[in-house]
């Protein structure tokens, strides 16, 4: 029983390091890498504080929907009058971009009592919904071509009913 004990202590040590190695080794060999990415400037951004939080969509039914997943979400520290992304290792297809200004850093962007966002927003294109709110996939997505950069402005914008209705 005791050799059994010291058998398996032996195994679990070697199993931590050959587990991690072989998922690294698998990680480099198996996915692809691509050499498109996507190089993003975020203008009028109102304060360098906060973060901007941006969210990568490759799928309509997801687009800018609360509690829907980006395929993939960003943060970087806000930057006045422009933060800049690149994103690299992105695979090509159709994609959408949905940005906001996160000025207190709670990973959320704010609306007020009717729901309207207090915090400033935009989607890739520059386009917007009717009454502010978000574009369909289809307005708002772009391209990415196999062995290019893609290069987007995006302008976020306050909806500016929102400060007369807090008011």
């Amino acid at each position: 029983m005791i050799a059994m004990l010291k058998y398996s202590k032996k195994l679990k040590r070697r199993y931590r390091i050959i587990i991690p190695l072989i998922s690294l080794i698998l990680y480099c060999c198996v996915l692809p890498l691509y050499a498109e990415s996507i190089h993003i400037l975020v203008r009028n951004v109102e304060k360098s504080q906060g973060i901007v939080h941006l969210g990568l969509y490759d799928q309509a039914k997801n687009f800018a929907k609360k509690r829907t997943p980006a395929m993939a979400g960003f943060y970087i520290k806000a930057v006045t009058p422009v933060t800049e992304f690149l994103l690299g290792n992105i695979a090509p297809g159709r994609y959408a971009i949905a940005v906001y200004h996160d000025l207190n850093g709670d990973k959320k962007l704010n609306q007020n009592l009717f729901g309207v966002p207090v915090e400033r927003y935009g989607f890739s294109h520059n386009i917007f919904g009717k009454l502010g709110s978000a574009p369909r996939f289809e307005q708002a997505s772009f391209e990415v071509k196999e062995g290019k950069v893609t290069e987007l402005v995006i302008d976020l914008k306050e909806w500016k009913a929102a400060k007369k209705l807090a008011k």
